[in-house]
């Protein structure tokens, strides 16, 4: 079997596997849920955040930020999802957290970072 194939079997795997762990429920549920993913941030006073990456048919793209210290939670919307309990963040802003779920970049880091400080303050 060559590289190709692999790699092909690999992804299609992938995605059967996150299809029928998630797929059925949350479609029901949420109207389809995307877990992008989560990344591990620390704001500029060095307290550490899980940024949970989310994407649904109902609220679309969103993000669940948790204190790793405390009981804190703070969810934001990039789509204006109920202003009330949501924060408000661009898409731009939601992708850049979406790309840290997958990458290392130090600038990518750095940009989640200022985001986050926002969030958090």
């Amino acid at each position: 079997m060559d590289p190709a194939e692999i790699i092909t079997l690999i992804k299609t795997g992938k995605a059967a596997y996150k299809i029928g762990k998630y797929g059925l429920f949350d479609n029901i549920v949420h109207g389809g849920k995307d877990r992008i993913g989560e990344v591990l941030i620390r704001d500029s006073s060095y307290r550490l955040w899980e940024v949970k990456v989310r994407e649904t048919g109902k609220r679309g793209r969103y993000l669940k930020i948790s204190s790793k210290l405390s009981a804190q939670e703070i969810l934001a919307s990039a789509e204006g999802y109920k202003p009330g309990k949501y924060m408000s963040i661009t898409q731009d802003e939601w992708t850049v957290f979406a790309l840290c779920t997958e990458n290392d970049d130090a600038q990518l880091h750095t940009c989640a970072q200022n985001i986050l400080d926002r969030l958090v303050r």
